[in-house]
């Protein structure tokens, strides 16, 4: 069996943390311009 990703891994818990934020607050930035760019296209 071949593994084709694997989970980064941190020195600390805080650098964890930070990442997960980052990756929140993108993927909520992503959804909320999909979420406009919706609207507009229906109005």
């Amino acid at each position: 069996m071949e593994i084709k990703h694997t989970h980064p891994e941190y020195a600390t818990l805080e650098e964890r943390q930070q990442a997960l934020l980052d990756t929140k607050k993108l993927c909520t930035a992503v959804l909320l311009a999909q979420k406009d760019a919706a609207s507009r296209q229906s109005a």
